[in-house]
């Protein structure tokens, strides 16, 4: 019996087990974050804006592994906690159910930024092997898989609390808009 594993369950399961990763703590916050922003309810919006993090993500990682970004790879860093905060802000100001939905183009721009923080790990394991792209495509495609799970956790977690507690909705969200706040300033201020 051969135990050895496809490229497609190599590079699927290294994409889902990265986004799961606490060390891959700033992708966890910021899908908690959109999740917070739809009101853990608007699926529709929900999926499109994880959707469209996980195109950018999937981008960047195509683009910086044929361009050197190790010269930039500091502002990367220190964007990827502000990334977080603007759609923390972003996601207060937008009160009405349809205004977040709006900034897909946004969320792809910060994914952008997330998949450039990971670029030079991703290169090192991917770019020599022949078929990078496809092996790519099924790490975005575990990155995506991930992400459903933590949308999933994370609404069923809100929904029991708003379940419990019907005439905080609204506070439930926005605590957890404000830990990922101060979450999101912690990583910033531990990045200098």
């Amino acid at each position: 019996m051969n135990n050895a594993m496809s490229p497609f369950e190599t590079f699927f399961t290294l994409g889902y087990k990265h986004i799961l990763d606490l060390s891959a703590f700033d992708h966890l916050l910021f899908v908690i974050v959109l999740c917070a922003a739809a009101s853990f309810k608007r699926w529709r919006s929900l999926l499109g804006l994880v959707t469209a993090f996980t195109i950018g993500h999937c981008l960047s990682l195509v683009a910086t592994a044929y361009v050197d970004i190790s010269s930039i790879q500091n502002l990367v860093e220190i964007c990827i906690p502000l990334s977080i905060i603007a759609s923390i802000l972003l996601a207060f100001k937008s009160t009405d159910t349809t205004r977040f939905a709006t900034h897909y183009l946004l969320i792809l721009f910060f994914g952008l930024i997330h998949g450039m923080g990971f670029a030079n790990y991703i290169k090192s394991l991917l770019f020599d092997q022949a078929g990078f792209l496809t092996h790519l495509f099924y790490f975005n495609l575990g990155i995506e898989a991930g992400q459903l799970v933590i949308v999933l956790l994370a609404c069923i977690v809100a929904r029991c609390l708003v379940y419990c507690f019907p005439r905080y909705e609204a506070f439930i969200i926005k605590s957890i808009l404000i830990i990922a706040l101060i979450l999101s300033i912690y990583l910033l201020v531990g990045l200098f």
